[in-house]
């Protein structure tokens, strides 16, 4: 934690925001640019394939490279996504019946 000299002494500052002090901070960041990563193959993947190799007889390296690539963080995406959900799952309280105090039940009339 940086400390800001504005603020309490030890007081975290507030520019790393919520997501920072997160459990799943990480995962989350990792899939993002996962994300980022693969929209820009997946369109380089298009462009090999549609617009650059329209005429030829064999793929392209490039366009086997790229395609290989799109696939292989395709499914890294497809990991992350898991386990960010398994860590999301981890960390979620579940709710249990809270009990009114000095409260007892009624029979319900019809």
């Amino acid at each position: 934690m940086t400390k800001n000299p504005g603020t309490a002494r030890g007081a975290p500052s507030s520019s790393a925001g919520p997501l920072a002090r997160h459990p799943t901070a990480g995962l989350v960041i990792a899939l993002l640019s996962l994300l980022m990563v693969q929209l820009g193959l997946g369109f380089a993947s298009w462009v090999t394939r549609v617009e650059w190799g329209r005429d030829a007889v064999q793929p392209e390296t490039a366009m086997v490279w790229i395609t290989v690539a799109h696939v292989s963080v395709g499914a890294l995406l497809l990991a992350t996504a898991v386990v960010l959900a398994i860590q999301a799952w981890r960390h979620v309280a579940i709710p249990t019946a809270e009990r009114i105090p000095n409260r007892e039940p009624r029979p319900v009339t019809i």
